[in-house]
Order: C-alpha cells, then sequence, then structure tokens
C-alpha cells in the first residue's frame, strides 16, 4: 500500500503505524466476533461530524483483517468477481452507500440510518433480530482529506468478515456525478427482471462450503406479479413464524415452517445440484420443486415457489440470513414435529 491515511501522532504512536506497511496493525476480535483495534484514539461525534458531514468518501483501498488480526497485503477487491466495494455520503445520523447492484446490473445508492458511539469510535445500528448494537464501521482517523477505518464486509463460513479500509474526501464535482448517475435501490428493488438469472457462479464446492451444513433464516420476500417484471409492493409474508427457513445439507434439504393446524414442523426432502449451466438450481426430482440461486455473498438470495393461485404456481424472490449454531439449535427445539409429506 503506497499511500495510506495521515494518521494522528498519537494514534501512530499506539499502534506503530507506518505508511506502507499493514504488517505492524494487530486488530482483536470480541467475543461476538466483532472486530476492532484495542486502544484506540477516541473520536467525538463532534469530531467524526466536522469532517464527514456534507461530504463524500470515495474508496481508495481495501486490505481483509484475518482470524488472527493481522492485515493481508493483497486488496480485497483487485480480482473479485461478483462484488465490488462502496463509496460513501454522510450526514448527522444518516449514510449513504453507493456501489454497484449486480443484480439488475445498475449503479445504485441505500441510505442508512445510523448510531455514532463514542466508545470506541463505532458507527452502526440495532440489529432487529436480537436488539444488539451491530458495528458497520470502527472509524481509526478522519482528516479534511482521508478517513481510515474498520469496516465489515460481508460473511464467509458463518464469520463475519472486517477490513482495513481507506477512502479520499470527494470533490464537489465527483460527488455530483454520483448523486446523479446512482439510482436508489428502493427505485430497483421491486423490478424482478433479474430474477431468471443466477447473480455469479455457483459450483458443488463453492455450495458445500458456503451453504450445507448452514441454517437459513427467513428476511424477507416480494412476490413476483404475473407480468414477472415486478415485485409486489410488501413482503409476501409478515413474520418470522409464517415464513420458511432452512437448513442444506449436500443431498437435501430441511425446511422449518408452520402447518396449517398450527403446528411448528421441518421436513426432510431430497434434492439434486444443477450447477453445469445457468440458473443454477436445486431440484427436488420427485415433485419437480425447483430452489433457483441468485447469489450467496452475506445473504443467500433465491426465486422459489411460494404456493399456487389460480391454479397457476406463486414465485417469490426471498432473501434468508446464515443462523448461528445458537439459533439453528432454537430452531431445532421449536420446529422439532417431522413431517413426512407436508
Amino acid at each position: 500500500m503506497k499511500k495510506l491515511l495521515f494518521f494522528w501522532s498519537l494514534l501512530a504512536i499506539a499502534i506503530g503505524f507506518t505508511a506502507c506497511n499493514n504488517d505492524d496493525l494487530k486488530f482483536e476480535f470480541d467475543e461476538e466476533g466483532t472486530c476492532f483495534l484495542p486502544n484506540v484514539s477516541p473520536i467525538s461525534h463532534a469530531t467524526f461530524l466536522k469532517y464527514a458531514e456534507g461530504n463524500g468518501w470515495k474508496h481508495v483501498s481495501t486490505y481483509e483483517i484475518n482470524e488472527d488480526g493481522s492485515v493481508q497485503n493483497h486488496d480485497h477487491y483487485k480480482d473479485l468477481i461478483g462484488g465490488g466495494p462502496s463509496s460513501y455520503y454522510f450526514e448527522k445520523d444518516t449514510y449513504t452507500s453507493y456501489y454497484w447492484l449486480s443484480a439488475y446490473p445498475a449503479d445504485a445508492y441505500s441510505e442508512v440510518v445510523y448510531t455514532y458511539s463514542e466508545n470506541g469510535n463505532r458507527i452502526g445500528h440495532i440489529n432487529r433480530f436480537n436488539d444488539n448494537f451491530f458495528t458497520k464501521f470502527q472509524i481509526l482517523s478522519i482528516n479534511e482529506n482521508k478517513l481510515q477505518m474498520i469496516e465489515h464486509i460481508g460473511i464467509r463460513s458463518n464469520r463475519n468478515i472486517y477490513a482495513l479500509t481507506t477512502y479520499k474526501k470527494m470533490s464537489k464535482e465527483e460527488l455530483n456525478d454520483y448523486r446523479e448517475n446512482f439510482v436508489n435501490s428502493e427505485d430497483l428493488k421491486h423490478n424482478a427482471s433479474f430474477a431468471f438469472n443466477s447473480l455469479q457462479e455457483f459450483t458443488t464446492e463453492m455450495f458445500q462450503d458456503e451453504i450445507a451444513g448452514f441454517g437459513w433464516q427467513w428476511n424477507y420476500t416480494y412476490e413476483i406479479d404475473s407480468d414477472e417484471q415486478t415485485y409486489t409492493e410488501k413482503s409476501y409474508y409478515t413474520n418470522q413464524d409464517e415464513a420458511t427457513h432452512y437448513y442444506f445439507e449436500n443431498d437435501s434439504l430441511i425446511r422449518f415452517f408452520q402447518t396449517e393446524n398450527g403446528v411448528f414442523a421441518h421436513s426432510k426432502e431430497p434434492y439434486t445440484l444443477l450447477f453445469d449451466t445457468p440458473p443454477y438450481r436445486l431440484v427436488n426430482e420427485a415433485t419437480n420443486d425447483t430452489i433457483y440461486l441468485l447469489s450467496a455473498y452475506s445473504m443467500l438470495d433465491v426465486r422459489e415457489k411460494l404456493g399456487i393461485k389460480d391454479e397457476k404456481p406463486v414465485w417469490g424472490l426471498s432473501t434468508y440470513i446464515k443462523m448461528s449454531e445458537d439459533k439453528l439449535k432454537q430452531f431445532m427445539e421449536k420446529y422439532a414435529t417431522r413431517i413426512t409429506n407436508p
């Protein structure tokens, strides 16, 4: 790395930082798996806003942090297929993320409401599933020109992935260009035309490493309208109990669901992986039920049949979140009743 942030001298002393070497940086992980830099120099909310508020920050570099706290020397996004970095714009209590949305494809942006914690210079939000504070960023340094932070960039093999990221302040012209040429993701999400194509390449090895052996908790589902070009305006299910959840094995899947009689149950079904050519899919050869795999980065996106209406199948786009071991155990206990032919 040729040029990193101009660290405040106090921070440089504390971590032994050098301008061209990440080897001296040593990060730690707390018991929940959140990465942080111990003894980071405090940055008040007011100081952060002094430099960040009203400014755009363009991506410069991303170096993944290993499980032992060391930093990789290869830029995370240099040769990555199917994903890319974000750039940001900060306001007092929201930030806008600008990114390439390969699903459509389109340059898109999303606005996120955040909380700034002066306990460790953390930016995040409350996790709606467990009410815990989820840390998206830990600010390491910021000045008139550059921003450096620890950033949560995804999930791999049920582990949160963090990186040391550097951004430079955008010029007014660059920020205007982002605002004029990036599309609000909310305006795109009802466009279902991408739902019939896999958004990344799936292999048997990738499926076994990243999907099989894990539970997947429903997050949201949008029904695809009959014209097969748009989403419905609201989620197909209103709560977790109405939805189906999954556990995948190498040649079968377990569905967690609620029966018409209100019983929380599960069923086990065989399937075949059809990964020779896209769209990549799982097929139950006995019933011909098919789950189309769209993407599996930090979440699992699929196209799946939701039911039958007017003697025609109802299809939806669903997103699932990988369960922790404790969460999977809770599901196994809650959905203990086994149904042979659901």
